[in-house]
């Protein structure tokens, strides 16, 4: 036999390989609710499960986060009762638990197993991050996260507002988060879990973000951090919905903008951030009423940012601005339109409208 074949033979045999298919489906089955169960895979017209060889708490984050049913995920044993009885379609999954898709992850390949049905891979999906204590409100509270099993707190060490944010942002609270230190909310109890927690305000989890390791700290739970989450940003007096004097919610109040250093550029993100555009041109002056309060100023952007306040700004001092001085809004949308170039070719170019139309 050729050795050649002998190599590629054993090659295929030795190395798993990623399964990637456009084609597939996941769902739970079995659960007592909807966010658990036995995890089944459509493949080639047919429903089939997983083996729990290699299967952990990675490969279930990924099944959790797939299926929209949260954060993270477990791996759970199945009650014998609710067993597959079909294809088994996967074993020896192995993913790093940041794939988007089940398929997506290292595997023997489809329909290669060593396993029955009585080893049917199982998860119990529940969100990575949590408010509790004693806020008054469902967007306000300590943060706790989820690790290895159990629920613990996060250290105000280095605690601030872009870690906040994508807290909030995680938890669906809005666009913008405050954040709390020295337990503000209550003490928690039982396992710190993170500490130096460093965010840089665009990370889609707090899991994400820069962090001591697991469980190294140096406070006690005195120290617990917290956040109050809303919505950052708003535009007010305008005639429209897409037109408006900028305002910011700070330190629990909303306030305007000094117009000091506005531009398009933030006008612009401010836009987006409201889903309001995809281009913003700035208002410098009156149009939109004076406002109540001033609260930053020398707002600087790139025009890129997901969010006002990822941008540079700073805090307004005494005589910084007057009531003159408020930054506004008119947001614009890119609508593609014909564009004649000949008699019998046609392009198309775009044009700018405001109010979305």
């Amino acid at each position: 036999m050729d050795s050649r074949f002998i190599l590629a033979v054993s090659f295929l045999l030795d190395f798993s390989v990623t399964i990637a298919s456009s084609q597939s489906i996941v769902r739970l089955v079995g659960g007592s609710n909807p966010k658990e169960g036995r995890v089944e895979i459509f493949h080639d017209g047919e429903w089939g499960t997983v083996c729990t060889n290699s299967w952990d708490d990675q490969d279930a984050r990924v099944v959790c986060r797939e299926l929209g049913l949260g954060t993270t995920g477990e791996d759970v044993d199945l009650d014998v009762s609710r067993e597959g009885d079909g294809r088994i379609w996967l074993d020896n999954v192995r993913c790093t638990g940041f794939e988007s898709r089940l398929d997506e992850c290292v595997s023997d390949g489809w329909g290669i197993h060593g396993c029955g049905n009585e080893h049917d891979a199982a998860v119990r999906c529940m969100d990575f991050v949590r408010l509790a204590g004693n806020g008054d409100f469902a967007n306000e509270g300590r943060v706790e996260v989820f690790h290895d099993g159990e629920w613990g707190t996060v250290c105000d060490d280095s605690w601030g507002k872009r870690d906040a944010t994508v807290v909030c942002r995680e938890l669906g609270l809005g666009s913008s988060g405050e954040a709390v230190a020295g337990a503000r909310f209550g003490q928690g109890t039982g396992r710190i879990w993170l500490d130096n927690v460093a965010c840089t305000g665009e990370e889609s989890s707090l899991y994400k973000c820069g962090r001591s390791r697991w469980g190294v700290h140096n406070c006690d739970h005195g120290g617990d951090a917290g956040v109050i989450c809303g919505t950052f940003v708003r535009v007010e007096g305008g005639q429209s919905s897409s037109e408006g004097r900028v305002e910011v919610f700070y330190n629990g109040e909303w306030g305007t903008v000094c117009n000091d250093e506005w531009d398009d550029a933030g006008a612009t993100v401010v836009c987006r951030e409201l889903g309001l555009g995809d281009y913003g041109e700035a208002v410098g002056d009156t149009s939109f009423g004076r406002g109540v309060r001033r609260i930053w100023k020398d707002v600087s952007c790139t025009g890129l940012e997901s969010s006002l306040h990822v941008c540079r700004t700073r805090p307004l001092g005494p005589n910084d601005c007057d009531n003159d001085q408020s930054a506004g809004v008119k947001c614009y949308r890119y609508v593609a339109a014909p564009t004649e170039r000949s008699s019998d070719a046609t392009d198309f170019g775009s044009r700018i409208t405001d109010d979305g139309k």
